[in-house]
């Protein structure tokens, strides 16, 4: 396996819209993850040797987990070796005490930003960047705009096959761990928020319990085959929008018709 990322967080303080992991329906009380049980579900993977080469620490925003910087050292102490990103916004890291740094740095995890224009022209998230340039950095795959994959309300069991074939993210991209299964994407561990706002998108057995697989070649046999969310999908297609906030009063931004 080669990246795996979580959550630790499902909320985010941006609000973007179309947003991959639907961050901006997350409840508000929402509570953050329970970090000890990543770690345990890390060392599983290890125990069967499914340990990742990236490890991806996501939200919505995991600079809004209360507990992250005591947990640095558990992922190091887990991951040995493997390249540990937290990916942020940036727009927290002014906040952030210089312990949460001199750990990022004792421990070797790099910090990511995806640079939204309203982080990247950020004067006090510049500083940052520039004051930790060994271990914070901007992403250089986003910019101004977002990629989003639609999906469409009515199943397409008929394109499943061809979604998958097609999607740009089927080859272990975007492998994501969620209450102790994986998914080969997001949108099948995050779509219960969508669903929350109305919508019955199937919540399906997409997800691999790592507590039920004996080896990697198990995971990879499933991982990378079309699953039962493929069929509402366009994986095929990237739309490309110039980043803006999400309205509460409009779901549509991941909503299309089949193409």
């Amino acid at each position: 396996m080669y990246t795996l990322e979580t959550h630790i967080m499902d909320q985010c303080n941006l609000n973007c819209k179309r947003c991959a992991h639907f961050s901006p329906l997350v409840p508000k009380d929402t509570p953050p993850i329970n970090l000890n049980e990543i770690i345990n579900d890390l060392i599983r993977l290890n125990a069967i040797g499914c340990t990742p080469k990236v490890f991806k620490i996501l939200g919505g925003e995991p600079l809004l987990h209360p507990n992250l910087e005591d947990f640095l050292e558990a992922f190091r102490g887990v991951l040995v070796g493997v390249d540990i990103l937290i990916w942020t916004n940036g727009l927290l890291l002014p906040r952030m005490p210089k312990s949460f740094f001199d750990k990022c740095k004792k421990y070797n995890i790099r910090i990511v930003i995806t640079p939204y224009k309203v982080s990247r022209e950020n004067k006090a998230v510049q500083e940052v960047v520039a004051q930790n340039s060994e271990i914070v950095k901007y992403d250089d795959y986003f910019c101004d705009y977002f990629w989003e994959i639609p999906l469409t309300i009515q199943a397409m069991p008929y394109y499943k096959e061809r979604n998958w074939r097609e999607c740009r993210i089927n080859k272990g991209r975007c492998t994501t761990l969620r209450n102790h299964k994986l998914y080969p994407c997001c949108f099948p561990a995050y779509i219960k928020f969508l669903n929350a706002r109305g919508f019955n998108f199937q919540e399906s057995n997409d997800g691999i319990n790592i507590y039920e697989i004996e080896d990697e070649r198990d995971i990879e046999n499933r991982l990378y085959s079309p699953i039962d969310f493929c069929q509402y999908c366009n994986g095929r297609i990237f739309d490309e929008h110039p980043w803006e906030h999400w309205s509460e009063n409009n779901d549509d931004g991941w909503i299309s018709t089949p193409r």
